[in-house]
């Protein structure tokens, strides 16, 4: 038995996984943590509506909704999650809106780092 201590999280057995080391991409993995992220905890999910830059929304229930507030959002639905991702951001405020995400779900900061510098590989 390995000590809990030990233990990969379950985040970092994600970060590991064939899904998310095939993916296609920046985008393609930050979708699969937003994805997984979604599947942990739906109801929580729902606080990343309240995540915006400025002037700027990233995530709605409809890619209208993300279309009609900004130009070249490119949104794509987060896989089996009703909501839906700007991904014409560049690497870096992916990996911001993901921290921001993750905090709000309360996920270390070790976790954190963890899937932020994951999503750029």
């Amino acid at each position: 038995m390995i000590p809990p201590s030990q233990e990969k999280s379950e985040l970092l057995k994600l970060l590991a996984s064939t899904e998310f080391v095939y993916a296609k991409g920046v985008v393609g993995r930050f979708l699969v943590v937003l994805r997984w992220l979604h599947h942990r905890d739906p109801e929580g999910f729902a606080k990343v509506e309240n995540i915006k830059g400025r002037g700027r929304l990233y995530f709605a229930k409809d890619a209208r909704t993300l279309h009609a507030a900004g130009r070249s959002v490119n949104p794509k639905q987060i896989p089996g999650a009703p909501y839906w991702v700007i991904t014409t951001t560049p690497t870096d405020l992916k990996q911001e809106i993901l921290e921001r995400v993750m905090r709000e779900l309360g996920y270390s900061l070790a976790d954190i780092k963890a899937a932020t510098q994951a999503i750029a590989r």
